[in-house]
């Protein structure tokens, strides 16, 4: 035990954190909170604006005090123009062996420098001591001034105003004094003190006023003082926490106090007028508070109906608005919150469930948050982590989690791999998009000694950084990552390359905001910079050493410089800003402990001021393929050249513009109910209970849906590819909606369900060799290819529709099939020599009018093998195995701008390929190479995804969620994969002999409109939909385009089934040409009464009869045409004016009359009242899906999931529906015996959140 408590005492760390505490904060003041924190700005938020904390480590263990004051000096020597001279460093002897030492800057102007050495325990019945040193020359000398000035203090901590930089309050808190100085410590004035002063903290407006505050207070008081400390008298009792309020959203006057109530909750007040005349209570029965910017945060335990436990939940504030309960995705139980950054009108919040910790973000309002990383880093001494062993180091809460400063929206985070607290087990990640995309960090190329490191050949390797965590596990000084405002772009951090973390660190540098690494020193090193980043210095950890090292090319080039003094160092540092040259060395003598302070001033090193010639203008993600932009926009600034040797000045202002980019995935995040997937997919989450208002809609009805993504807050893009994520309008459709997968084995066509993994064969007849599979959500009809047979063929299983043939003439080696579902076009990949290319067939019009056309010919393609289309991007994407040019290619629907994606570079005889939209990746199996690869549709980040014994020989690729799916013919199986890295390979199907194309179908996917489905044209024949959501029309064969939408035959021809022949070839007996199209049809489609020539010249003088056989066929009324008559009654109006569903008697099962013959519901569907067909698994689950409540009526007891409510009709609704003041079931019992706060509470338990505010 007693070698713990000495590595406790040890990991008591420096701490060298160079952030100004920016005045829109807020710091908490009072006790600890419980299950509500947040993360430091810096070590000023704990000591104070402008204070660092400088404590001894226990390996040096002499106290023994040298005697003699040691001033040691170099003359400042002037710059000769187009010269660089060496540093001057001077050293300070302080003749003190305190094992903390608190040093303050006293801000901007100010020469004065503020340090106190004091014990690090101080306690009543101990002999601790004190001494306070003031430097007036910046730090060159320092006067002691509390021997003579402060004569039996022991002083603890000071104080700094927030408006004069003279003021000062000291505070002793074992004798209870304080001490005062206005004037820079030139004069003192000491009080006692009627309170222990634990704390004090200071009016941003008004230098005499102070709060005070015991920590070991029985009646926990707050006192205030309003003459600068003379005097004290109590604000308020029973006070567990207070803050200052904050400007603009606060008065100067403002205080926010959390007041302790004898049920241990507490009530949060705020006055305006130190509680002299009024106050407002804001809220009540909270666990804990805090304020941070625009937000409030508060805690509370509430029990919700039916529950046995009490629930935590998150309420937040915004702009000082009304509090609204936070609202987090999953069923998981929140055990406490911690806030790592709240910044740029978002919210991070780490949440702790049973077993880990989840990052979630938040909306602007700080309500609604997704997941944006499972298992971050996080400790909390009393939750997550307790019993590692970081809590025999440090009692307080944090996470790694570092904010790039300089840059909006990029994060560097630690990521638990599993549940254990390890090096091994620790990774780092770093997002672009604040949190939408987390991404490993890119290693170096090279060591510094420029050596490869060989990271690519390693799985999963990349950097990784010490946070932390890792600076508590390996008992390393405290080297912070290194961001600045005043350096956009730099980041500086300890670390190491691998699959995870390690002991043995480098120090690493990045100069473009976290895209790129280089190594830049070897081992542990305090490492810090100044004049923007202009220049860099370096001292080892610890270590015995008379020397430093920097670097004015950004850690290129490092030169030594020898100090007077040799030294142990314990931390470098600058005055916050790091705009200055000098730099500030604390250490300790070698051979005893005894405070140096070691003043270096690079500014000789940099030369003369820098000159317009010197400086580059730089964007954030320059070395990121493709992505220039952060958060919508590129941001230029302006930066010295790396190897321009000259001063940018503390006063240097950079400049910068900033130009909005066009919108891209890392633009958005997932919305509320959606989370993300390992492929960066958001998709819906499965726990979060969403409004089924916003779902649930009459037919005909068109509603704005969400594709699950939301625009980041803050984020500028346009364009792009908005359209992809942002809602869109859906027409309602029917709540069936499948998910499955076809694969085709030479005679047979298998469908996998999904969801339930089931199988059946389809039933198709007189196959011979099916190569290629498509499926059309809309008809419910599959597609094929047939190469024996030279057909494409369909099958419509909405039972009215026998399998048919689509193509059958001019057909040779169809090798794929793709289907533009917006456009209703068939396209089809044509191998052979006679027509080898890509074609297109219009699946508008009957099978005499299916129109085709050639929009890639032979002069493009080689061997063409897989095709996709992208009919909401209006793109195309093939393969080709040319034996001289193998390669992907893509271009528009109508087969222009054709463009190649990749050639060669691993693609040898690329086969099977699917297109993942969101993300805009390409995956195909490469035959030749045996494995499967991936690549971005402009043809970059190319990457090999699996290789080896899991691909011996694929053939047909598919996705589905975050998955990849590939046949194998040697393997004679079905696999399936992670589609972000490859991982996770497993069989879906064995045994499957003669594989061909599998695809996977999700009605989700294939939503959306174009401009051919828009009905913006008026294509006589074949409408393709282009970028831009523009369109053109296409002609067959033969025919010409005259004007921009009607094709035509040349004089003398006439169009046959897309093809123009010599008029006489018209077939007079069997068909009727059509006046001014000049087409043949059928002539039994004459006097049917409908348009089939388009210009009604195939209905002129019809006298209308009655249909040839009205036992088999149903006469409409208006046209007179005839139809089948088991299409009669069937719910789908098939003749022009509806007449074929008039007078049905649906809801009448037995009637047997042939005109009202009823829909035949297969042995899986139940059949409601009115007729309807519904899947036999919506019976009685508690919806009226019939319509008429039949699939609902002789139900038992409804079984009911536990996130439900059962109504006292067996309906089953959301259990955040009850007392919400809405009757969901129907029948009002979810609305009974509910009291005013119940309705309150259930309200905003759920997801309707729209009216959920507490008012107190």
């Amino acid at each position: 035990m007693a070698m713990l408590l000495q590595l406790k005492f040890l990991l008591v760390w420096i701490c060298i954190l160079m952030v100004s505490l920016p005045q829109s904060h807020s710091r908490r003041y009072g006790l600890k909170s419980k299950t509500l924190h947040f993360s430091p700005l810096s070590e000023e938020e704990r000591i104070g604006l402008g204070m660092r904390r400088m404590v001894k480590p226990e390996r040096q263990t002499s106290d023994s005090v040298v005697d003699g004051d040691q001033l040691l000096r170099e003359k400042r020597l002037a710059v000769p123009p187009g010269e660089h001279l060496p540093p001057i460093s001077q050293s300070v002897h302080l003749n003190d062996s305190h094992h903390q030492l608190i040093v303050h800057w006293a801000g901007e102007g100010s020469d004065v420098l503020v340090a106190l050495a004091r014990d690090i325990d101080q306690k009543l019945d101990s002999q601790s001591t004190s001494k306070l040193f003031f430097s007036y020359d910046y730090g060159e000398s320092f006067a002691e001034k509390q021997t003579e000035k402060l004569p039996g203090m022991v002083i603890n901590h000071f104080y700094n105003s927030p408006i004069y930089n003279s003021h000062y309050v000291f505070t002793d808190t074992m004798h209870n004094k304080t001490a005062t100085t206005n004037d820079y410590g030139k004069t003192f004035r000491m009080h006692p003190s009627p309170f222990k002063p634990d704390q004090i903290s200071m009016h941003s407006a008004n230098a005499d006023y102070l709060l005070g505050f015991d920590e070991d207070d029985s009646e926990k008081r707050l006192w205030i003082s309003k003459d600068f400390g003379a005097t004290w008298h109590v604000l308020q009792y029973g006070v567990k926490s207070y803050f200052w309020g904050i400007t603009p959203y606060d008065s100067a006057d403002t205080i926010y106090l959390e007041r302790q109530d004898p049920n241990k909750l507490s009530t949060v007040l705020r006055t305006e007028d130190f509680f002299t005349i009024d106050h407002t209570v804001i809220m009540e029965s909270v666990v804990d508070f805090e304020v941070r910017d625009n937000y409030m945060f508060a805690t509370k335990k509430v029990k919700l109906l039916g529950a046995t436990n009490e629930t935590l939940q998150l309420w937040v504030s915004y702009n000082r608005g009304p509090f609204v309960r936070a609202i987090f995705p999953g069923d998981q139980p929140e055990l406490d919150y911690y806030i790592p950054d709240a910044s740029e009108d978002q919210v991070f919040a780490c949440v702790t469930h049973s077993n880990k910790t989840d990052l979630y973000i938040s909306d602007v309002q700080g309500t609604h948050f997704v997941l944006s990383l499972e298992n971050i880093m996080y400790f909390n001494p009393e939750g997550a982590g307790k019993d590692s062993f970081v809590s025999l180091f440090v009692d307080e809460t944090f996470a790694d989690f570092h904010k790039v400063e300089g840059l909006r929206g990029v994060y560097i985070v630690s990521q638990v791999k599993s549940g254990r607290f390890s090096l091994d087990n620790t990774i780092s990640l770093i997002t672009f998009d604040k949190g939408g995309i987390w991404e490993r960090l890119t290693p170096p190329r090279l060591d510094i000694n420029g050596k490869s490191i060989d990271c690519r050949s390693v799985q999963n390797c990349s950097l990784h950084l010490t946070q932390k965590f890792a600076q508590l596990y390996q008992m390393q000084g405290p080297m912070p990552i290194l961001s600045k405002k005043s350096a956009p772009g730099l980041v500086i951090a300890t670390g190491t390359v691998g699959t995870s973390l390690k002991r043995d660190t480098d120090v690493y540098l990045s100069t473009t905001g976290g895209s790129t690494w280089f190594q830049v020193l070897e081992g542990n090193n305090f490492v810090s910079f100044g004049d923007h980043g202009g220049i860099f210095i370096a001292a080892k950890q610890f270590a015995k050493t008379n020397e430093i090292k920097y670097s004015w090319n950004e850690g290129k080039t490092w030169e030594n410089h020898l100090l007077s003094d040799e030294m142990h160092v314990y931390g470098i540092l600058t005055e916050p800003g790091e705009k200055t040259t000098v730099f500030t060395l604390f250490g300790s003598k070698v051979d005893a402990h005894q405070w140096i302070l070691t003043k270096v001033d690079l500014r000789p090193v940099l030369g003369n001021n820098c000159t317009d010639e010197e400086y580059k203008t730089w964007a954030p993600s320059d070395d990121r393929p493709g992505d220039h932009c952060l958060l919508g926009s590129k941001m230029t600034f302006e930066r010295r050249e790396t190897f321009a040797r000259c001063f940018n000045g503390k006063n240097y202002d950079r400049e910068i513009s900033s130009t909005n980019c066009s919108c891209t995935r890392e633009d958005f995040e997932c919305s509320w109910g959606y989370t993300e997937n390992s492929a960066n997919e958001c998709i819906p989450n499965v726990y979060v209970d969403i409004d089924p208002h916003f779902y649930r809609c009459t037919e005909g009805r068109v509603i704005p849906r969400s594709k699950g993504y939301r625009r980041v807050s803050g984020d500028t893009c346009e364009g792009g590819e908005e359209d992809l994520y942002a809602p869109e309008k859906i027409p309602c459709e029917i709540k069936a909606l499948r998910e499955f997968m076809l694969y085709a084995n030479r005679s047979e066509i298998n469908r996998i369900n999904m969801l339930d993994n089931s199988t059946f064969t389809l039933p198709l007849l007189n196959t011979k060799n099916i190569v290629a599979v498509e499926y059309d959500f809309t008809t419910n009809c599959v597609y094929w290819t047939d190469v024996v047979l030279d057909k494409i063929m369909r099958l419509c299983m909405d039972g009215r529709h026998s399998q048919e043939t689509i193509v059958e003439e001019s057909v040779d080696v169809m090798e794929a099939l793709a289907f533009d579902w917006l456009s209703k076009n068939l396209y089809w990949v044509e191998s052979g020599e006679t027509d080898k290319g890509i074609w297109v067939v219009s699946l508008h019009g009957s099978q005499d009018e299916r129109y085709r056309a050639l929009v890639v010919n032979s002069t493009h393609v080689d061997q063409p093998r897989a095709l996709v289309v992208d009919p909401l991007g209006g793109m195309m994407y093939w393969t080709d195995w040319s034996s001289t040019r193998p390669r992907i290619m893509k271009a528009w629907l109508d087969g222009s701008n054709i463009q190649e994606v990749t050639v060669g570079r691993g693609t040898h005889w690329p086969n099977g390929m699917a297109l993942d939209r969101e993300n805009q990746r390409l995956y195909w199996s490469d035959a030749y190479s045996d494995c499967i690869r991936s690549i971005k549709t402009d043809g970059t980040e190319a990457i090999t995804l699996i290789e080896g014994e899991s691909t011996p020989h694929p053939f047909a690729v598919a996705l589905y969620k975050n998955k990849i799916y590939w046949d194998d013919w040697y393997r004679s199986g079905i696999f399936a994969a992670q589609k972000n890295d490859g991982g996770d390979v497993k069989f879906l199907r064995q045994n499957i002999p003669s594989l061909m194309d599998m695809k996977i179908f999700d009605n989700n996917t294939r939503q959306g409109e174009n401009a051919c489905s828009k009905s913006m044209h008026n294509c006589s024949h074949i409408c393709v939909s282009l970028p831009g959501d523009i369109f053109t029309c296409l002609c067959p064969r033969n025919m010409t385009l005259e004007g921009n939408s009607q094709c035509k035959c040349a004089v003398g021809k006439i169009s046959v089934e897309g093809k123009c022949v010599d008029e006489s070839q018209c077939d007079t007996e069997l068909q009727f040409p059509c006046e001014i199209s000049g087409h043949c049809i059928p002539r039994s489609w004459l006097c049917d009464g409908e348009n089939d020539c388009g210009d009604m010249s195939d209905e002129a003088n019809c006298s209308h009869t009655t249909c040839s056989n009205p036992f088999t066929q149903f006469q409409c009324h208006s046209s007179g045409s005839c139809i089948p008559i088991n299409w009669a009654c069937d719910f789908d109006s098939d003749c022009s004016d509806g007449s074929d569903e008039e007078d049905c008697a649906y809801g009448d099962v037995n009637m047997t009359t042939t005109a009202t013959t009823l829909q035949v519901c297969s042995d899986s569907e139940f059949r409601c009242g009115t007729g309807v067909c519904v899947p036999v698994t919506w019976r009685c689950d508690g919806d009226n899906d019939c319509g008429d409540m039949s699939d609902e009526t002789n139900c038992t007891q409804v079984q009911c999931q536990d996130y439900q409510f059962r109504c006292a009709n067996n309906r089953c609704i959301s259990a955040s529906w009850v007392c919400d003041s809405e009757d969901d079931c129907h029948d009002g019992s979810d609305e009974q015996n509910c009291s005013k706060l119940e309705i309150e509470l259930q309200a905003c338990a759920g997801s309707n959140l729209n009216r959920c505010e507490f008012l107190g």
